[in-house]
C-alpha cells in the first residue's frame, strides 16, 4: 500500500474490520471499493463484510472478487444502494488466466471467445 500510495495518485487504505464506524466512513469517502477477500464465496455465499447499503453511495464502483456465485451478497447490497458500476471476479480471474497462458505459450489466450462460452453457460445453467 505504501508505493501505492507514494507512486500514484491513489490512497489505498487497510482497517480492522472490528471498527465497523471506521470501516463505514472510508467506504463513504472512497470512489472504489473492492472486497478481495473469500466472503461471498461458497461456503460463505451468506455472507459479506458490508452489511447495510447505506454503507455506499451510488457514484462509487464496487467490486468482489469472488466469480462464483456471479451475483455476491456484496453486490446485492451495492445494487440496493443505487451504485451502476457493480463486478464480480470473473474478468479478473479471465485475465490472469490469459497472462499465464502467455508465459507458458508465448500465445495470446483469446479472452473474448473465453468470456462468450462463460456467458454462454451461466445462461443455460438460469
Amino acid at each position: 500500500m505504501k508505493t501505492t500510495n507514494e507512486e500514484t495518485d491513489c490512497v489505498a487504505s487497510l482497517h480492522h474490520l472490528e471498527d465497523k464506524e471506521d470501516f463505514k466512513k472510508s467506504i463513504a469517502e472512497s470512489d472504489i471499493y473492492c472486497d478481495a477477500t473469500g466472503v461471498g464465496m461458497h461456503p460463505l455465499e451468506d455472507m459479506t463484510l458490508v452489511e447495510d447499503p447505506s454503507w455506499f453511495h451510488k457514484d462509487m464502483i464496487v467490486s468482489d472478487t469472488v466469480y462464483a456465485p456471479r451475483e455476491t451478497k456484496l453486490m446485492k447490497i451495492a445494487k440496493e444502494a443505487g451504485v451502476e458500476h457493480i463486478y464480480n471476479g470473473i474478468g479478473m480471474m479471465i485475465e490472469q488466466g490469459a497472462a499465464a497462458f502467455k508465459l507458458w505459450t508465448g500465445k495470446e489466450m483469446p479472452t473474448e471467445y473465453i468470456k462468450e462460452i462463460i456467458d454462454e453457460q451461466d445462461k443455460a445453467s438460469k
